[in-house]
């Protein structure tokens, strides 16, 4: 399946692509961005689909995928966040098989047990499109945290009419010390500067259900591995249909939006991020994510 992604041309921009198999095609003379194409594939998803890897096969202007997809190098094109005016909403306790409550250190651990047994789902605010993390990036560590960690999420790409277009991988900064001090804190643990990334891209295709993806994180500190986790988003606990409903009650979308369905992977208690940490995430044919960390 075709891969949307958002990269710089240092020669023209901020341009957006489509990547088949090894080869990068630029398809921004169809589709300048990606709130464009979203408009134009809302009520007929699968067709916006196939016509744009048709525009993409046409396409002259081509890159290597291993160089796109790489840590910048100058004079050369780089991946950017693949968002541009979406927001970015986030779903917790989403899993039926999560770690022990204690390791969220959430201050009532009754809050664990409705949230994820509730008709509504918990769903919050994450970050606005400029403030997403592009590969390769650097993802943030509230200075104001002792224990931040980094959780892994499977994203989805949403047009205006709430038809899923597309899958990624996220990643989601949150400091929990801060989000179990008190509930009513939870925006400032988990919506600042740094504490979203996305990529590599969008793997499209027109989504009913969830698909079953394994993913997998690691954490290495000065070369050495510090964590690692595995889940599969088999076990996520509510239907994509029911997520987003409630994403779209009392909300219009019209440039498209992004929905992480939260994680079934969370380091122990005693695990926080430090600065300097390389963050690498894979999902199955989803590609890698990878950043590391700073205090910002």
């Amino acid at each position: 399946m075709p891969m949307l992604m958002r990269f710089l041309d240092p020669v023209r921009g901020v341009r957006l692509g489509v990547r088949l198999d090894d080869t990068l095609y630029d398809v921004s003379e169809t589709a300048a961005d990606l709130a464009v194409w979203l408009r134009a594939s809302a009520g007929r998803p699968q067709t916006a689909i196939d016509e744009l890897e048709h525009v993409a096969r046409e396409s002259k202007r081509v890159f290597l995928a291993s160089v796109v997809d790489a840590p910048p190098m100058e004079n050369l094109p780089a991946l950017l966040p693949p968002v541009d005016l979406q927001e970015v909403w986030g779903a917790a306790f989403n899993y039926r098989r999560l770690p022990d409550p204690g390791s969220f250190l959430l201050s009532d651990p009754a809050l664990y047990a409705r949230a994820q047994h509730a008709e509504r789902p918990a769903l919050f605010y994450r970050a606005a499109a400029h403030r997403v993390v592009s590969p390769y990036g650097t993802a943030g560590i509230r200075r104001d945290s002792r224990n931040t960690i980094a959780t892994p999420e499977m994203a989805l790409l949403l047009n205006p009419a709430l038809e899923v277009v597309g899958v990624s991988i996220g990643l989601a900064m949150t400091a929990r010390d801060i989000a179990s001090e008190n509930p009513l804190y939870l925006a400032q643990a988990t919506s600042y500067t740094g504490a979203c990334a996305l990529g590599p891209g969008w793997r499209l295709g027109r989504l009913r259900a969830f698909p079953e993806l394994t993913m997998r994180i690691k954490i290495t500190r000065a070369g050495d591995l510090v964590y690692e986790g595995e889940a599969n988003t088999s076990a996520i606990l509510r239907t994509l249909p029911s997520l987003i409903d409630h994403l779209g009650r009392c909300g219009i979308h019209e440039d498209g939006v992004v929905l992480l369905t939260g994680t079934g992977i969370v380091p122990p208690p005693e695990f926080t991020l430090q600065p300097g940490d390389a963050i690498r995430v894979t999902m199955d044919d989803l590609g890698v994510l990878s950043v590391t960390t700073r205090v910002v």
